[in-house]
């Protein structure tokens, strides 16, 4: 498991999250996300409005997702 935090995929926040793929890690991230997000926590307000208009376009996404994955690959297992 790879340990990448909230903030490192996009989020508002320094929570740890444990993943085996950048995937499993942005999903965890998103339910992270929506909870702060009902919380109302600004942070996650700010950095989700970033996220959403990074999805509106395939190629940024794309882009963004393969960048992720890289960075992951390059992170050490913790666990």
């Amino acid at each position: 498991m790879k340990k990448i935090t909230c903030a490192e995929l996009g989020g508002g926040c320094y929570i740890s999250l444990f993943a085996g793929s950048v995937e499993e890690a942005a999903k965890q991230g998103q339910e992270h996300t929506m909870q702060m997000f009902k919380q109302r926590d600004k942070a996650h307000l700010d950095a989700a409005e970033k996220m959403k208009t990074l999805m509106s376009s395939l190629r940024k996404m794309d882009n963004w997702m393969e960048d992720r994955r890289a960075y992951s690959n390059n992170l050490i297992a913790e666990r």
